[in-house]
């Protein structure tokens, strides 16, 4: 069975029986939808802000778990690059955009307590962890993500060790203290 397309063309020899929506729901996947004439569709369309910060929190979640499953072989970045597709429409929003980073904050925070974090070389490898995890398409080096997790790493950790900042901190608790 030949399926016409908007644009005038045809996708030849589809199985006899597949529907429309099934043969357009694989040209979404493929990334094809819009070369080919048709916009796909919106996944966020008919979502409250509040479901999109429910997506962009699990979406977050989603990625590690990924990204471990593809440091060990059983994802592909093409599978990477089809989440992403998939999920640019709530990046795209600020709703969801909250969700993803709020996730990120709550589940990273924790590695604060680890012992060691507090130190250049700490922060260093939970940054080198976290980077190691996130998943990666075919353009985008793993080991780079790790050196470049690890020095944000090191860099928030300096920041918190300068000496203005530690003065502001310091000057903060100092003025509470002595207007109580």
């Amino acid at each position: 069975m030949d399926f016409p397309l908007p644009d005038g063309t045809y996708i030849r020899n589809v199985p006899e029986g597949t529907t429309r929506q099934e043969v357009m729901a694989r040209l979404v996947n493929a990334g094809q939808a819009e070369r080919l004439g048709f916009a796909a569709p919106d996944p966020t369309e008919g979502m409250s802000e509040i479901d999109k910060v429910r997506a962009g929190w699990g979406k977050f979640l989603s990625e590690g778990v990924m990204g471990l499953r593809q440091r060990l072989g059983g994802v592909t970045a093409q599978e990477v690059e089809e989440m992403n597709r998939r999920d640019a429409p709530l990046m795209a929003t600020g709703a969801g955009k909250v969700g993803y980073f709020g996730s990120a904050l709550a589940h990273t925070a924790p590695t604060a307590f680890i012992p060691g974090a507090n130190t250049l070389a700490g922060s260093a490898a939970i940054g080198a962890g976290l980077g190691a995890i996130t998943p990666t398409e075919r353009t985008e080096d793993p080991l780079a993500n790790v050196l470049r997790s690890a020095a944000f790493g090191i860099g928030g950790q300096a920041v918190g060790l300068s000496p203005r900042v530690r003065r502001s901190f310091s000057r903060g608790s100092t003025r509470r203290s002595a207007s109580s």
